[in-house]
């Protein structure tokens, strides 16, 4: 981190911790205990509130705290640089309800620091800045988050699993994925999921099983595949109205794509004018095109 960063940004801004709530009777550590697994170098400072009145001082790896008695508690997490919280599967990922604010500050890991927290229900991002290049499984197999915040990952290049079955959530925000090249499984088996904003896939090369068995989607925005070099599988199980497939496949034949690309339509069926884009895809670029036919 440069000192001038340091000093000129970080110090400057109003700084507000991150908050999340924990309930200590879910599955894992005793049902009075709550285990925060943070990463963190040894030259960053991070100090835990405990929502009981008690505090102390961080240490990279497990944090155990013993409450007097179970119950919801809001813990606060204060560092302005420091890794982030890392569960990846594991430990007490049934305990945290909910993500208040990840406040102010620079977090340097996203990917797996929520894969499998399955309790979780809602998140509100914050002021965050982040110095990760990948969410990949950020918030796979969290089963019970049905709304996620606007975030910003303008410096992201993977997004691989990031909501791998979260099989609650209903929408998505209009995320920045201008840098993202690899989005494989992202939104894999999200089987609620009925709307997807018009994201910015310029600079995909794998969309592969990007929607797989999202079930509940029947419509699509124009997404551009124009970098992509797979899109196997990228709508298997999914059953997009002809409307909507047709207008993908037509909009699709105006892009430069690149040649030879396996693409899945899913169960979706195509118009007779998407046909004449469908063929021109196939024999213009030497797509294989997997879908429901004609309708």
């Amino acid at each position: 981190m440069r000192p001038f960063f340091e000093k000129h940004v970080l110090q400057q801004q109003l700084f507000k911790p991150m908050i999340i709530v924990v309930d200590t009777t879910k599955a894992g550590s005793a049902s009075n205990t709550f285990v925060l697994p943070i990463i963190k170098s040894t030259t960053e400072s991070v100090k835990i509130y405990w929502g009981d009145g008690t505090n102390s001082t961080g240490v990279n790896g497990n944090n155990t705290h013993v409450y007097a008695a179970s119950g919801v508690y809001t813990v606060k997490i204060e560092s302005k640089i420091f890794g982030g919280i890392y569960f990846n599967n594991g430990g007490d990922k049934a305990k945290i309800t909910k993500v208040v604010s990840f406040g102010h500050g620079v977090i340097r890991l996203l990917a797996t620091s929520f894969y499998g927290c399955s309790s979780l229900l809602s998140i509100d991002i914050g002021n965050i800045v982040s110095k990760g290049a990948s969410t990949q499984a950020m918030f796979a197999y969290c089963a019970a988050l049905t709304t996620v915040p606007l975030l910003n990952l303008s410096s992201v290049t993977i997004t691989r699993s990031m909501f791998y079955q979260c099989t609650a959530l209903t929408t998505v925000p209009l995320l920045n994925l201008s840098s993202v090249t690899d989005a494989y499984a992202m939104f894999y088996q999200c089987t609620s999921l009925t709307t997807v904003p018009l994201l910015n896939l310029s600079s995909f090369t794998t969309t592969q099983s990007m929607f797989y068995q999202c079930t509940a989607l029947t419509t699509v925005p124009l997404l551009n595949l124009s970098s992509v070099t797979d899109a196997s599988n990228m709508f298997l199980g999914v059953t997009l109205t002809t409307q909507s497939y047709s207008d993908f496949l037509i909009n699709l034949a105006t892009l430069p794509l690149k040649s030879g690309v396996s693409f899945h339509g899913g169960n979706s069926k195509y118009n007779p004018t998407a046909a004449i884009a469908r063929a021109y895809l196939i024999s213009n670029f030497g797509w294989t095109i997997t879908d429901g036919g004609a309708a």
